[in-house]
């Protein structure tokens, strides 16, 4: 069975469907596995999607199986681009949000290896201040093992 995390991961990046300048699925450095560094995060695109492991699984057992529940988090890291505003990177910033809970509501039912998957929670997580913006998903991810 694969990660629950390399699963979410492969699943928003092959379902994305922004084709907007700045958003399209190649503007993005995708990746899982331990959040990256924030001096190396931006080298190569202004969009970073990481994909992490919240928790351990927790199983409930019976006799006949055993049900997992990890929780997989989503941080979309966007660097603000000195020559536009600052609502055209919130209005960046809501397109990849309700797009990633598109792809995870259509995927609940049917994502490979898991039964259940549906978004928990959705935080921003920017400050006034800083040159960068974060919107962090927690999702919530249901198999059996």
């Amino acid at each position: 069975m694969q990660s629950p995390v390399k699963t979410i991961h492969d699943l928003v990046k092959a379902n994305w469907s922004i084709v907007a300048d700045g958003l399209k699925v190649t503007d993005i450095n995708w990746r899982y596995g331990e959040p990256e560094d924030l001096s190396s995060r931006f080298i190569q695109r202004k969009i970073s999607a990481e994909f992490s492991e919240m928790t351990t699984p927790k199983e409930k057992r019976s006799l006949i199986r055993s049900v997992a529940r990890k929780v997989v988090v989503a941080d979309f890291w966007i660097l603000l681009d000195p020559a536009k505003t600052r609502e055209s990177a919130v209005g960046d910033k809501q397109k990849i949000e309700d797009e990633v809970e598109r792809i995870v509501q259509a995927v609940e039912l049917s994502a490979t290896d898991l039964d259940l998957v549906h978004v928990l929670v959705t935080r921003s997580l920017d400050s006034e201040g800083d040159r960068v913006m974060r919107t962090q998903f927690e999702i919530m991810c249901q198999y059996q093992r």
